[in-house]
C-alpha cells in the first residue's frame, strides 16, 4: 500500500511531554536522533510550534515519511505490508471507509479537516501524553535495569500545572502514562484522585496505560471522578504463563494478582482495551498462548492485542539486546517467531511491527 495515500495523525493531534524533550508517538516508532528539547515546561508551545515539529509535519503531508520508521511503528508497518483490499476486508467492520486503523487519515479526508496553509500549523494539541514520571513498581529488563521509586520533591507535580496552564481549556485527551505506572507514581495517582473536570471544558477521554498491578476495585474507586472520562486503556504484560511473567519480563510481578486484575478491567467494558506484548527471546513460545489468554478473559469486549519486537532503548548492553532479539533473521529463534506469528494469524483484534517479515500475505484466523 502507498503511504503517500495516509496522514499518520500523531504530529498534528498528539503531544508527548518528556521530562526534557517531545515526541509525537512513541521514540522507538521514530528515526531521529534526538527529539525536540524542552528547555522550560512553562514554554511548550515553543516546543510544539518548533521547527523540527513543522519539518516532520511537512514530511507526511508530502507522503515521505523520512522521520518515521516503516518496520518500528506498528501502524505504519501493516499500512506498507498489505493492499488496500486486504485493509478494507480486514477493517470493514471496526473502521470507517475514511479511516484506517486509529493512528491514521486517508489524505483527502485530513485535507479537509485541517485547513493548511503551506504546512503551517497553529492548532494546539488535542492529546496530551503525561511521560515526564518514571516511577514504577516492576523492574522489566526490555524497559530499565532497576525498579524507580517515587521521588520526594514536587517536580511532576509541577510540570502538570504547566500543562494545566498552556493546554487544559483545549485538550481532548489525556494519556497516562508511557514512561511508568500510572497507579503506583504518587503525583499522578494523586493527580486522578483529585482529578477537576472544570478545568478541561473540552476533555473527553482519559487514557490509562498501566502495568495493570495496582488497577483493582478499591485503587478505582478512589477516583471516581475520572470514571466518565477513562473509554481506553492499556495494560502491558510480556508474558502468558506465570514463570515468565515473574522471572523474566515483569520482576515483582504478581501473575495471580494480574490476572484478578484482568478481569475486574474487563468488566468495566471500556470502549477500547490493548493489552501490549513485547516480544522476545524470553516470550517468543508465548505469543499465540497470550492471545489465547486474553481471548478468554475479554471476549465480548472490544480489545487488541499489540505485539512490538523489542527495541534497543541503549540502558542495556548490544550484548544483551542481541540475546533478546528474535526480530533479527540470525537469532536462532526467529524462525520460532516466524512460526508463532504465523499461528497468530492477523485478524482485526491482532496489531504488531512484524509484518515487514513475511513476503506473502497470511490468512485470517
Amino acid at each position: 500500500m502507498e503511504v503517500k495515500d495516509f496522514i499518520c495523525k500523531a504530529p498534528f493531534e498528539d503531544f508527548m511531554v518528556f521530562d526534557s524533550e517531545t515526541w509525537f508517538c512513541c521514540p522507538d516508532w521514530m528515526e531521529l536522533e534526538s527529539a525536540p528539547q524542552i528547555k522550560s515546561h512553562d514554554n511548550l508551545e515553543s516546543v510544539w510550534f518548533s521547527e523540527l515539529s513543522s519539518d516532520i509535519r511537512k514530511s507526511i503531508l508530502e507522503g515521505e515519511y523520512k522521520y518515521c520508521s516503516k518496520q518500528r511503528c506498528p501502524y505504519l508497518s501493516k499500512i506498507v505490508n498489505s493492499s488496500k483490499e486486504e485493509l478494507d476486508r480486514k477493517h470493514k467492520s471496526k473502521y470507517t471507509h475514511t479511516e484506517y486503523f486509529e493512528m491514521f487519515y486517508k489524505k483527502d479526508i485530513f485535507l479537509k479537516k485541517y485547513k493548511l496553509d503551506n504546512y503551517e500549523w497553529r492548532i494546539h494539541p488535542s492529546l496530551i501524553y503525561f511521560n515526564f514520571d518514571l516511577s514504577c513498581n516492576y523492574q522489566c529488563p526490555s524497559c530499565r535495569l532497576e525498579t524507580i521509586r517515587n521521588k520526594k520533591d514536587d517536580r511532576v507535580t509541577n510540570i502538570i500545572k504547566s500543562i494545566n496552564n498552556q493546554f487544559a481549556k483545549t485538550v481532548n485527551t489525556i494519556h497516562v502514562t508511557g514512561s511508568g505506572d500510572p497507579f503506583y507514581s504518587n503525583a499522578f495517582r494523586q493527580y486522578l484522585q483529585k482529578f477537576d473536570p472544570t478545568k478541561y471544558p473540552k476533555l473527553q477521554n482519559i487514557f490509562l496505560s498501566t502495568n495493570g498491578s495496582l488497577w483493582n476495585k478499591k485503587m478505582w474507586n478512589s477516583m471516581k471522578s475520572i470514571h466518565p472520562f477513562v473509554n481506553v486503556a492499556e495494560v502491558s504484560i510480556d508474558a502468558a504463563t506465570k514463570d515468565t511473567y515473574e522471572n523474566k519480563t515483569r520482576i515483582n510481578g504478581n501473575w495471580d494478582k494480574l490476572l484478578d486484575n484482568l478481569k475486574f478491567i474487563a468488566k468495566l467494558n471500556l470502549n477500547s482495551i490493548t493489552l501490549s506484548f513485547v516480544v522476545q527471546d524470553y516470550n517468543v513460545n508465548e505469543i499465540v498462548q497470550f492471545k489465547n489468554l486474553i481471548r478468554s478473559i475479554f471476549e465480548g469486549t472490544k480489545f487488541t492485542i499489540m505485539y512490538r519486537s523489542i527495541q534497543d532503548w541503549k540502558h542495556q548492553s548490544k550484548e544483551w539486546y542481541k540475546q533478546r532479539n528474535v526480530a533479527d533473521p540470525n537469532h536462532p529463534l526467529h524462525g520460532t517467531l516466524l512460526k508463532q506469528l504465523t499461528e497468530l494469524g492477523n485478524a482485526n483484534f491482532i496489531q504488531h511491527n512484524m509484518w515487514h517479515l513475511f513476503k506473502e500475505e497470511k490468512s485470517l484466523i
